[in-house]
C-alpha cells in the first residue's frame, strides 16, 4: 500500500499491481477497492493498475464529511504521485470524482465514467466558480446506462459523449 498525500495533507492510500500504462481506478460512495477485484487481474496483464482508497477507507484519511471538491483533489493528489500520464476510471461516484480531478491534475490522460449517477435537478448547473484555463485537456468518455451522464457545466474544454461500450473508442476499452 502507498500513500500519497493531499492538498490538506490527509493521507491517501492507493495500490499498484501489473506491468503497463498507468491506470487508476476509482470506486464509488458504498464500496471500496475491492469492488476492482474481479476484473483487477485481467486489467494487470496490460496496465499498471492502481487501486485507491477514497477517504474513510482502508488505509486513508477519516472521511470527515461531504466535501466534492475533496474528493476530486484526493483523486489528482494520487494522479500525481503516479508520476506520469494516467488513465483513470471512475464507477457510480467516483466517476465524478476521476471528472472532477482532471481540474487539478495535468497528468490526467483520459478519464473514463463508469455508470455516473445523474445529479438532482437543483444540481444540473453546478456553476464553475474558478479559472480553469490551465484544465489539462484529457479526452472524457462515459459509458453505462441510458441518461446517466451528469449534465453538470463543466469549463471549455472538457467533452462528453455518451456512449455504449461498443461506441467507445479502441485505446479505452479494456
Amino acid at each position: 500500500m502507498r500513500v500519497a498525500v493531499s492538498y490538506d495533507g490527509a493521507g491517501i492510500a492507493y495500490d499498484r499491481g501489473g506491468e503497463g500504462p498507468p491506470l487508476l481506478l476509482v470506486h464509488g460512495t458504498i464500496s471500496d477497492r475491492t469492488i476492482w477485484e474481479p476484473i483487477r487481474s485481467r486489467l494487470e496483464k496490460r496496465f499498471t493498475v492502481y487501486t485507491v482508497h477514497r477517504r474513510g477507507r482502508e488505509g486513508s484519511a477519516p472521511l470527515g464529511g461531504v466535501d466534492f471538491e475533496r474528493e476530486f483533489r484526493d483523486v489528482a493528489c494520487v494522479v500525481d504521485d503516479i508520476g506520469e500520464p494516467t488513465h483513470v476510471v471512475g464507477h457510480s461516484f467516483g466517476a465524478h470524482c476521476a471528472l472532477g480531478a482532471a481540474l487539478y491534475s495535468a497528468a490526467i490522460r483520459n478519464v473514463l465514467l463508469y455508470e455516473p449517477p445523474a445529479p438532482e435537478p437543483r444540481q444540473r448547473r453546478a456553476p464553475v466558480t474558478r479559472d480553469h484555463s490551465g484544465f489539462a485537456n484529457a479526452p472524457m468518455h462515459a459509458a453505462g446506462n441510458e441518461g446517466d451522464v451528469s449534465p453538470i457545466e463543466w469549463p471549455k474544454g472538457v467533452a462528453l459523449r455518451r456512449c455504449t461500450r461498443k461506441q467507445l473508442p479502441a485505446h479505452v476499452v479494456l
